[in-house]
């Protein structure tokens, strides 16, 4: 990562914008007072490209980069990654918490937004500078406090370090991918093993064996198609025998079907049987609906029954009213005088009431006095005689009244179950009087019913007469109905004789057609339906005869040809069995698609043999060269797969970087001291002026510390690509946040002269330093003040 422009604007102290121009300059320093924003300028690098500041101790604090008073912080970085120009830009506000980003990358014609968002920007960001924002702090921002890290680093963090960097991890992927290969090539073995398996049938013999077949059904089918004319001719002349044969039984079981009737002789008497029964069915039907008509006519003179019902009904309700009625009388009598009896108590008790309020207003007049007693107050004049009330008598209630208050109680108590009492008897005396009233125009609804039957035996004597005749009248009905299907049957049994000797003659004359069109010459038919009968039954027994002989002749003339057919097939069969086939005896057509069908299998078979045998060739080929596939990815994989080579790499890199530290260490402090990596993975100085004691880098002094510092990451910068398994990290740029003033002036030359050489090489190098001597060393120089940034060139 190389920088080449970077736009800060409300970030830190640079709360106007600022523009610091990297392009043309390989070596410069950040100076200026303390609290200027050198610091800052660093810190917005950071941002720009991973969204956090090395100094908050954070990655998601970065809301505290927002200057003061200000509301957002915008930081735009324009860099170069292996020549390819790149924009990170990324704006934080404040309340939003995380920043808004996008990368860019310049294109022929335009730019590509490679990411859109905090997060997706900053996995970009680490998979295009191969570092995450922790390593980037150790190997190209060195920020205030971070420079001494990788010193001090814990040996897994620092192996950690090292392996990002370096990208050993590739050597694991590669026997990953060498293990997984070495298992696809032994399952392609394996499979390639179990294909050939499957074709072991195809063998050179068999492909003879098969073509041989091939010729042997080739000549059969010739042979079978040689046979058939011949045996078409014979199979015509044996189906037209057969035919002969097949008619002449059609004749014989036609012939011998024609039998007499057994019905035919006793048909004319059953005829005459239900003529006789039908007439006399019609006589007894005529008679019987006569007597229906007068048991009709007699019920139609005895007038409405329902009428005198009702009547008949009427006088048993009009018995049953009277004495319901006597009833309701005497009730609405006694109640009338229970009545009068409570109108006399409510009078009495009205009385009673009057006369006790009466006796209360005497008493309660005859003590006033003691009733003003309740008025009087103490310290207040009387209200009748106006003297002032020193103390107010005690206030008892006389017996008078109280004993006339309770007696008016009583008395009203009186009145009150008095008057509850006549009301209760009034109601039920209204009811009463109400109900006897409704029975009374019942009784004369009643009464007004029977006027036309006054008397109750004269309905129920006409009752039974209508009774009687109804009866008379059903069974008249039912004699008819018996008369009428008596006929109805009779007719039907007359009906059914002459449909048999209809269908009788029907089936004689059938029979006579049947046999003309099986060409039978039968006898002229007969009027007598019975002669006719049994002239055909003669004619056709001696006609049967003849037909048999018929057939006999044409069944033998068949089989003869067929027995020569057969002798035919079953020498063509014999021939097939012989090549395998299981054929039967069924017919040259069927024979030929069997010999057919197997040819064209066999065909098949040759066929599928010569092409398993090219593909077996294939596959022994494929095999051979799976199986070296296999030796060469197991073998591989398994001289990687634990993390010994690994260790063995990243040990021989620590070596190396130990190595160019050591001797950029020996070199910034004149001899004095070189730099070892101990046993237990720990950095260790060796001290020259010392007779050589090695002791651990946490006992040397802060500048020191800084040199031993400023070695490693100045070795780990220089050393980066060449260790590197697939090239690394591109460290094209070093920014050091570091105080320079704890070093001598000695010892500040010889740092001074390390990093210029360092900038000779093609890297950025860039200083935060507050020491003169240094700053004039450099060939560009940023002074920062006051959130502003002038450049400044020696």
């Amino acid at each position: 990562m190389r920088p080449v422009r970077l736009h800060i604007e409300g970030f830190g102290v640079f709360r106007s914008p600022v523009d610091l121009d990297f392009d043309d300059v390989d070596y410069f320093a950040m100076v200026g007072p303390t609290g200027a924003g050198k610091s800052t300028i660093i810190d917005a690098i950071c941002f720009a490209l991973y969204g956090s500041i090395p100094r908050y101790g954070d990655e998601r604090l970065v809301s505290r980069a927002v200057s003061l008073g200000g509301r957002e912080a915008k930081v735009s970085l324009t860099f170069d990654v292996a020549g390819v120009r790149h924009h990170a830009t990324r704006v934080v506000r404040l309340g939003k918490g995380k920043a808004d980003a996008m990368l860019e990358r310049d294109l022929p014609g335009g730019t590509e937004v490679l990411a859109s968002g905090a997060r997706e920007m900053k996995q970009e960001v680490e998979k295009l500078l191969g570092l995450p924002f922790a390593h980037f702090t150790k190997c190209v921002v060195l920020p205030q406090g971070e420079f001494a890290k990788f010193l001090h680093d814990e040996p897994a963090k620092r192996r950690e370090l090292l392996t990002r960097l370096l990208d050993l991890g590739v050597y694991q992927r590669i026997g990953e991918r060498a293990r997984i290969t070495a298992k696809e090539a032994a399952k392609a073995v394996e499979l390639h093993e179990h294909h050939l398996a499957e074709l072991s049938f195809a063998t050179d013999d068999a492909r003879d064996q098969a073509a041989v077949r091939v010729d042997q059904l080739l000549d059969l089918c010739r042979a079978v198609d040689t046979a058939r004319p011949e045996d078409e001719t014979d199979a015509h002349a044996q189906a037209e025998a057969d035919a002969v044969a097949r008619a002449a039984d059609a004749l014989v079981t036609l012939l011998t079907a024609v039998v007499v009737p057994q019905s035919v002789n006793a048909l004319g008497r059953d005829v005459s049987v239900a003529a006789a029964a039908r007439d006399r069915a019609q006589v007894e039907r005529a008679q019987a609906a006569d007597v229906l008509s007068r048991a009709e006519a007699d019920v139609e003179a005895l007038g409405d029954r329902d009428e005198l019902t009702r009547a008949r009904d009427a006088h048993v309700a009009l018995a049953e009213l009277t004495t319901t009625l006597e009833h309701a009388t005497t009730e609405v009598t006694r109640l009338e005088a229970e009545e009068a009896r409570t109108t006399e108590l409510v009078a009495r008790a009205r009385a009673h009431v009057t006369d006790q309020q009466t006796a209360v207003e005497t008493a309660t007049a005859a003590h006033a006095a003691h009733e003003l007693r309740a008025h009087l107050v103490a310290g207040e004049p009387c209200p009748v005689c106006t003297i002032v009330v020193r103390e107010v008598p005690k206030h008892r209630r006389p017996a008078a009244i109280t004993k006339a208050e309770q007696a008016l109680d009583e008395s009203r108590a009186l009145l009150a179950q008095a008057e509850a009492a006549h009301a209760e008897v009034a109601k039920l005396h209204a009811g009463a009087a109400a109900t006897r009233q409704q029975f009374e125009h019942r009784r004369a609804e009643l009464r007004k019913a029977i006027s036309a039957h006054p008397e109750a035996s004269e309905v129920i004597a006409a009752l039974a007469r209508f009774d009687e005749a109804r009866q008379q009248l059903v069974a008249a009905r039912a004699a008819d109905k018996n008369a009428r299907a008596e006929e109805t049957r009779a007719a039907g049994q007359l009906a059914a004789a002459e449909q048999r000797a209809v269908s009788l003659r029907a089936e004689y004359g059938a029979r006579r057609d049947q046999l003309l069109r099986g060409g039978c010459a039968p006898p002229p038919p007969i009027d007598d339906l019975a002669a006719g009968w049994h002239a055909l039954a003669d004619w056709a027994g001696g006609e049967a005869e003849t037909q048999r002989s018929v057939a006999r002749a044409a069944r033998g003339e068949r089989d003869t040809i067929g027995a020569v057919r057969l002798d035919r097939l079953a020498g063509l069969v014999d021939r097939a069995q012989k090549t395998g086939l299981r054929a039967k005896t069924v017919g040259l057509g069927e024979l030929r698609d069997e010999v057919f069908e197997h040819g064209a299998a066999a065909r098949h078979e040759l066929r599928r043999i010569e092409e398993a045998l090219e593909r077996a060739a294939k596959l022994r080929e494929e095999l051979d060269a799976a199986r070296v596939e296999h030796r060469v990815a197991y073998s591989l994989g398994e001289l990687l797969k634990s993390d010994r080579f690994e260790k063995w790499v990243l040990a021989e890199a620590l070596g190396v970087l130990v190595d160019a530290a050591s001797r950029t260490l020996f070199s910034l402090t004149q001899g004095h001291y070189s730099l070892r990596y101990s046993s237990d993975e720990e950095f260790v100085v060796v001290d020259h002026r010392n007779a050589d004691e090695t002791r651990s880098v946490r006992t040397l002094s802060g500048g020191e510390t800084f040199q031993a510092s400023l070695a490693l990451a100045l070795a780990l910068s220089d050393q980066l690509a060449e260790l590197s398994a697939a090239g690394g990290a591109k460290l094209d740029a070093i920014f050091c946040d570091e105080g320079f003033g704890s070093l001598d002036a000695d010892t500040l030359d010889a740092v001074a002269s390390t990093i210029e050489s360092l900038a000779t090489s093609g890297r950025v190098v860039g200083l935060v330093t507050h020491v003169p001597a240094l700053a004039e060393r450099v060939p560009v120089r940023f002074r920062v003040h006051h959130g502003t940034v002038t450049r400044e060139e020696t």
